[in-house]
């Protein structure tokens, strides 16, 4: 039997930094950084931003690198490694080498 896995997609803007009026709880992101560490949490970044928005967020916010990242508003997919945004070239059933069922 295989380790069980979590998918974790989330948007960045309302969601997980803050744009606008609305105050952040003051652990959340701290919360946030620890459960990715988890081994067996794959995190994915789903963005209306370009890369380098998505890149100046995590920067600026101490967001935890994603292992994927989708962005332009859907039009773009992403696999980082080591801080290495390597650009996909298509979805599919097999994304990335795991195989989501």
């Amino acid at each position: 039997m295989s380790p069980r896995r979590l998918l974790l997609c989330t948007d960045l803007d309302r969601t997980l930094i803050p744009n606008g009026v609305q105050p952040e709880h003051p652990a959340a992101r701290k919360l946030f950084r620890e459960f990715c560490r988890l081994p067996e949490v794959t995190l994915i970044y789903v963005t209306g931003r370009h890369q380098l928005l998505v890149e100046q967020a995590i920067e600026e916010y101490g967001l935890p690198e994603p292992d994927y990242a989708i962005t332009d508003v859907g039009t773009q997919i992403y696999r980082i490694e080591a801080a290495k945004w390597q650009e996909m070239s298509a979805y599919g059933p097999d994304f990335g080498g795991l195989a989501w069922a």
